[in-house]
Parts: structure tokens; sequence; C-alpha cells
């Protein structure tokens, strides 16, 4: 296995371990009922509702972190030797 084969494999690892963050995160998001303000929505959500905010912070995270991360894991997996997307 050369060197640009083992990068490649242990980013596809970090991929897979991501993954299962996400799908932990995405656990942890449907154990919490949304609140009342953002289940009515003639009701603003309540920036200050403990229980909007820990929605809000997961739904970030999956959005805005993991899925991003993931994809650029793989995405440098396959194409390893130019992060900026050039061929190989």
């Amino acid at each position: 296995m050369t060197e640009i084969e083992a990068a490649r494999e242990q980013l596809r690892e970090m991929a897979r371990v991501a993954e299962a963050m996400r799908y932990r995160l995405l656990g942890v998001l449907a154990s919490v009922p949304p609140s009342p303000s953002e289940t009515n929505p003639e009701v603003d959500v309540d920036v200050t509702d403990p229980v909007a905010r820990l929605r809000g912070n997961l739904q970030y995270l999956l959005s805005d972190v993991i899925e991003p991360l993931i994809r650029e894991l793989l995405e440098f997996a396959c194409n390893s030797s130019d992060p900026q997307g050039g061929e190989e």
C-alpha cells in the first residue's frame, strides 16, 4: 500500500467515524421533543428556551459541521493528492 492509498484509507475511516457521530447526534436530536415554541407556527421561537437552543445547536452541528466534514473527507479520500480538487 502506497502512502497515498494509506492516507486515503485513513480519510475514509475518519468519514466513517464522523458518520457514526452524525447518527448519534440524530439520535440525541430525536430524543429531545420540540418545545411548544417550535411546534406552534403562531408563536415566535424563544431563543432563551433551553430546549429550542439545544435542538438548534444540534441541527447546526449536523448541517453545518458534521455533514460537510463527511463530504470533504470522502472527497479528499478520492483525490488526496490535490485537496483543491485537481487531478493526480
